[in-house]
C-alpha cells in the first residue's frame, strides 16, 4: 500500500521522537538488507561474510562484470531505511540501479569524476542508486536524508526514478534530465 505524503510525514516525525537512528542512540544497527538486481535478489545478513559477499555481488558493475567491496556504513544505512519501512509493514526489496562502477562505466553513464560509486584507495565503493516499488522517490529520498549519513540525490524524472545514497559528506540534490542538479 503506497504511503501518501501526510502519512509519510507523520511516520518520519514519529521516528525522530520515538526511534532515533540506532547509530546515534547506541542501539544495534539493523543487519538485514533485501536487494534485487534484475532477476537476482537476496535477503542478506550484511554482517555475515556470505551476506556481505552477496550484497557486493548484487551491487556489482554489471556493464564491466566486476565486483568490489561495499562500504559497511553504506549497507548499514540502507538496512536502517528498510527496517524503517518494515516497522510500518512495508516489506519490499530495494531495486538496485547502480552500485559499484568502474571508471569506464562511470564515464559512460555520465557519472561525476569524483563519484563515490568508484573504488577509493582502500578498494571500497560508497554509493548506490535504488528505488522501492510503490514508494515515491521523494519519500525514499526524504527517509535517506533523515538518516543523515551522507549524500542523497533525487532522480524522480528518470524512467523508474531512483534515489542515490552515499556515505560521503551530508548533502542533497535533485537532478532533472537536461538540467544541472539543484542543491
Amino acid at each position: 500500500m503506497p504511503l501518501n505524503r501526510r502519512d509519510f510525514m507523520k511516520l518520519a516525525a514519529a521516528s525522530i521522537v520515538a526511534a532515533p537512528l540506532p547509530c546515534l542512540s547506541g542501539e544495534a544497527l539493523p543487519r538485514a538488507l533485501w536487494l534485487q538486481r534484475d532477476k537476482e535478489w537476496g535477503l542478506i545478513d550484511i554482517e555475515s561474510s556470505e551476506g556481505y559477499r552477496q550484497a557486493c555481488w548484487l551491487l556489482r558493475d554489471t556493464q564491466a562484470g566486476q565486483t568490489a567491496s561495499a562500504s559497511m556504513r553504506l549497507l548499514q544505512t540502507a538496512a536502517w531505511m528498510q527496517a524503517f519501512f518494515a516497522a510500518y509493514q512495508i516489506h519490499r526489496p530495494f531495486v538496485v540501479h547502480s552500485g559499484f562502477r568502474t571508471n569506464f562505466t562511470n564515464e559512460a553513464c555520465g557519472g561525476a569524476k569524483a563519484s563515490l560509486h568508484k573504488q577509493d584507495a582502500n578498494g571500497c565503493f560508497h554509493a548506490m542508486d535504488i528505488h522501492m516499488d510503490g514508494i515515491p522517490v521523494n519519500y525514499l529520498g526524504n527517509l535517506a536524508a533523515l538518516a543523515h549519513q551522507g549524500g542523497v540525490g533525487f532522480y524522480a524524472d528518470r524512467p523508474n526514478g531512483f534515489v542515490h545514497i552515499d556515505d560521503g559528506r551530508v548533502r542533497y540534490w535533485r537532478k532533472t534530465q537536461g538540467r544541472k542538479p539543484s542543491r
